[in-house]
């Protein structure tokens, strides 16, 4: 079993890549000179109207400085621009040439590096036996999923900035793949530090999560890079700053490679994820490199030339050698700038979840389920048939475990997964599903005393998707559904004064709604978002805000329209909830302290074509449901100690 190497990048090793580094850096200082000259002499350094360049970018952040910093730039810049020629050519070579009172851009004056001694380097780059795509694309096809996770275990405040109060920090970045592809990490609230504070993650929060099987025709090793951002929340600016620079950079890292490629006649894309594995590899990993090179070095310029008030980012790699690699490693970073120094512990980690069996619960077909429990020996199971009429039968692990064959309920056609809740005890159970109609609404059956109710519409409000539902003690309902207009709405039931609704929660959902009321605690509903990651809100004395889970693979969820997600609760504080992630394998994520802090995503296996439904029925019980490929039902649970079929 190989293992993941960790490094932060300080620097370039290989010459030839040292040189291509050198020229981007070189690039964007002439341009950030030109932008700041123009403030003090716009007729004579005229930037380009081109709102992409290199000097619009730098003009932009420019003018986010105190007005003093400005002066002492300019003052700054003046000075070397009107330099002596050749101490211009010591510090930039032959790129003193570029003309600062062109309006052309200074990228566009610039030639592309030949790259004539590179094919060398880049052929014999890599010194690891290669995986070639076919084991990826088996592995992939055999329901495995490998993911690289960047984990942030711990952030700590040594030395607080030179500000009066408290640091007020935020963390974000940008990401760096296999392919050179750049995605960036949204910015989240660390904490307000002194020094001495400090917060820790645990379970680790994941930063981000790289498929290692999204794409097979770039061979091993690979290397991944994330630039990590600490800043003050109050800078402002900086994050979007910085992701653009990040994709400028890489536009020019890719210009000056572009020779090789056209010499062997492809592209730089076609190179990394084709015919030419090692040169595929390679280049992948010179992007990453001399972007998180370059960003860096360009950062620490401005500080000293403008004093910009940041952090200098810094830039993280993992290379991975093979697909079997599985280690986790670790370390520790240094922010530190204007008297503040800031620590952050991580470790990169390959997960790997085990494969599961799931057990097939009879030759009945069906398109979609729904489960409830009024008491720990019995579950009420509803399922949608492929007639798209309701169905349902029961388990009592008194009374000969489960009733055999299902009982049609009759009445209207409906969509979706049911929904159901037997919480005010054996003689009153609440189901609900959308109708079948294309604008359709939220229809509602009871049994009672006995007898099944005929669905009746609740309200006339149309919805998208199917409904969720919490239950509390009391006989209160609410049921979560998705609106025409992709919002979130709830209707509400309490015995004194029926049904009331809907009200409109806000947010853009694309999925059906879960929901579940915590004991004596806050409602919780989760959906996937139009991002198609899984959002999470609550209501505690008001509505709190949505929250982003991710997802398990990408960062996303299955994007299917009948796949939305299912929750349950074993204990007062207790969250699983369960996705049908973009693998349509079974994923859970949970949380121990109602929502605070969440676990990494787990897979539990399987192939499914339907929502997931769960129930927790006793403490450390969980059943969890699904649909197969085949169209039939099958089941797993946890006994608090392992998942079983």
């Amino acid at each position: 079993m190989s293992e993941i190497k960790v490094s932060q990048v300080t620097e370039i090793e290989n010459s030839e890549l040292s040189k291509i580094a050198m020229r981007v850096f070189n690039t964007m200082q002439l341009a950030a000179e030109k932008a700041t000259a123009h403030q003090a002499e716009p007729a004579t350094y005229p930037i380009s109207s081109d709102p992409n360049s290199f000097e619009q970018l730098f003009q932009s952040r420019f003018q986010q400085l105190r007005p003093e910093q400005q002066q002492a730039a300019i003052g700054k810049v003046m000075v070397a621009i009107k330099a002596p020629s050749a101490e211009r050519v010591r510090v930039y070579g032959d790129l003193a040439k570029v003309d600062l009172s062109s309006e052309t851009a200074v990228e566009k004056q610039i030639e592309n590096l030949s790259l004539s001694d590179s094919l060398r380097f880049l052929q014999s780059e890599t010194n690891s036996p290669l995986q070639f795509a076919d084991e990826v694309l088996s592995r992939a096809a055999s329901g495995l999923t490998h993911t690289l996770e960047l984990r942030i275990h711990q952030v700590k405040c040594f030395e607080d900035t030179n500000e009066w109060g408290k640091d007020d920090i935020s963390l974000g970045g940008s990401t760096i793949d296999e392919s050179g592809n750049t995605e960036k990490i949204s910015d989240f609230g660390v904490g307000k530090f002194k020094r001495g504070t400090e917060v820790n993650y645990s379970p680790p929060r994941i930063l981000k999560t790289f498929d290692l099987l999204k794409s097979p025709g770039v061979q091993y090793p690979r290397s991944y890079f994330t630039t990590l951002v600490l800043a003050e929340i109050d800078w402002g600016g900086f994050g979007e700053f910085l992701n653009k620079l990040l994709e400028k950079i890489k536009e020019e890292v890719i210009k000056a490679l572009t020779p090789l490629a056209t010499a062997l006649g492809t592209t730089i894309g076609a190179m990394i994820a084709s015919g030419i594995p090692i040169l595929g590899t390679a280049i992948g990993a010179a992007i990453g490199a001399i972007i998180g090179w370059a960003v860096g070095k360009i950062l620490e310029w401005l500080k000293s030339l403008w004093g910009d008030d940041i952090f200098p980012p810094i830039t993280l790699r993992a290379d991975i050698p093979s697909l079997d690699a599985r280690s986790s490693q670790g370390g520790e970073v240094r922010f530190t700038g204007f008297g503040g120094e800031y620590r952050l512990y991580y470790d990169w980690r390959i997960e790997v979840p085990p494969t599961r069996a799931w057990a097939l619960m009879g030759n009945e077909l069906i398109s979609g389920v729904g489960v409830s429990s009024w008491k720990p020996e019995v579950m009420d199971l509803f399922v949608r048939g492929t007639d798209n009429l309701l169905y349902y039968k029961w388990y009592d692990s008194n009374n000969g475990g489960w009733m055999q064959g299902y009982k049609q309920l009759g009445g209207g056609q409906i969509s979706f997964s049911p929904v159901a809740v037997s919480g005010g005890g054996s003689d009153l159970i609440d189901v609900f599903a959308r109708g079948i109609g294309a604008n359709d609404g939220v229809y509602h059956k009871i049994w009672q005393q006995g007898i099944w109710s005929g669905w009746q519409r609740l309200g006339s409000m149309d919805t998208l998707s199917g409904p969720g539902l919490s239950w509390e003690p009391g006989r209160h309902l609410d049921v979560f559904v998705r609106g025409t207009d992709n919002a979130l709405y709830v209707h509400q039931y309490n015995p004194n004064d029926g049904w009331v609704g809907p009200w409109q929660l806000d947010g853009q959902i694309s999925s059906s709604p879960a929901a579940i009321a915590l004991v004596n605690g806050p409602v919780h509903v989760f959906a996937r978002g139009t991002d198609n990651a899984l959002w999470h809100r609550w209501y505690d004395n008001g509505w709190q805000n949505w929250e982003s889970l991710g997802g398990p693979i990408g960062g996303q969820i299955s994007s299917d329209p009948e796949s939305g997600p299912s929750v349950s609760s074993w204990g007062p504080r207790r969250l699983d909830v369960f996705v049908r992630g973009t693998d349509n394998a079974v994923w859970r994520k949970w949380s121990d302290d109602g929502g605070v802090r969440w676990s990494n995503w787990e897979s539990l296996g399987g192939t499914i074509t339907s929502s997931p439904a769960s129930i927790s029925r006793a403490p450390n019980l969980i059943e969890v449901f699904v649909r197969g490929t085949d169209s039939k039902l099958y089941h797993i649970w946890w006994d608090g100690t392992a998942w079983r079929p």
